[in-house]
């Protein structure tokens, strides 16, 4: 019979092996958690273009691909996988590039023209917001719905005297009108830029942000490139300092910046001459 010493330290030992365990699990844990916040998070799936697809193309399967996109860096209005079955049949507004990821609002056409309101092209769980701009935040009259853009605002510094700061206040934001515009099929407003406000999609803490940011300075935007979701971090602002300072001046002006490629020229082969001589004595 084992001795009351034997058993607690057999229960000691079983206590031990059972923490020990536990502590294993979690350190796994945790360095599975550090491992996503490193890659973005959680995968979701999404639906992207399988092939170039022109405005106007109803949707069918064959047409679409999923993609694994860690969640960091999946726009707010994606369209996912499980929402497939809801997309099929309609027509794109705008063109989708191969590998392009499918927004709602690539749909705001079909949804439009069947004479739903503009709350139907509303991404769910954001707002519409409405901002008044100028020709320059309109980018001339060239801002269509459906492109993406960041807004960007200057402010006095009540609080610092006359400091006047630029500061980035939202990044790739999805635009859902542009005047009365909902429709990238529709005629251009007027041509000449004469845009008096944009409609935006935006959550609802992002919504307080732009209005109070609207009621005490000025708010443009700056356009984004289709393809192009990922959030800068740490933008500084922008004052006086980074204008007249001639070493912020020249730093800024010596950041890489992103230029498109040219196109080569084809160049003709080079061309070469073969002399095949005869192992003949006087052979050709």
């Amino acid at each position: 019979m084992a001795s009351p010493d034997f058993s607690k330290q057999k229960k000691a030992l079983l206590v031990a092996g059972v923490l020990a365990v536990g502590a294993g699990v979690l350190v796994a844990l945790y360095g599975r958690a550090v491992e996503l916040e490193a890659s973005g998070g959680e995968v979701v799936h999404v639906l992207v273009a399988a092939q170039p697809i022109t405005a106007g193309t109803t949707l069918q399967m064959q047409l679409l691909q999923q993609k694994k996109v860690p969640k960091a860096y999946v726009h707010p209005a994606a369209v996912t996988t499980a929402d497939r079955e809801q997309i099929l049949g309609q027509r794109v507004s705008a063109k989708l590039d191969l590998g392009q990821m499918l927004l709602w609002s690539d749909f705001a056409t079909e949804r439009q023209s069947a004479g739903r309101k503009l709350s139907a092209s509303v991404p769910k769980g954001q707002r519409a917001l409405t901002m008044p701009v100028n020709a320059s935040s309109a980018l001339g009259g060239m801002l269509a719905p459906g492109d993406r853009v960041d807004v960007i605002g200057t402010f006095t510094k009540s609080t610092e005297g006359a400091e006047t700061s630029t500061v980035t206040l939202l990044q790739n934001v999805t635009v859902l009108a542009v005047g009365a515009q909902r429709d990238t099929t529709e005629a251009r407003h007027d041509g000449q830029g004469g845009v008096g406000h944009v409609t935006l999609a935006v959550g609802l803490e992002e919504s307080e942000l732009l209005v109070f940011a609207m009621n005490r300075g000025k708010v443009g935007l700056v356009l984004r490139n289709v393809d192009d979701i990922a959030i800068v971090d740490d933008v500084p602002e922008k004052n006086f300092s980074d204008i007249f300072q001639e070493t912020k001046r020249i730093a800024l002006m010596r950041k890489p910046r992103a230029v498109a490629a040219k196109p080569s020229i084809p160049t003709e082969p080079e061309r070469t001459i073969e002399v095949v001589k005869s192992a003949r004595p006087g052979g050709r």
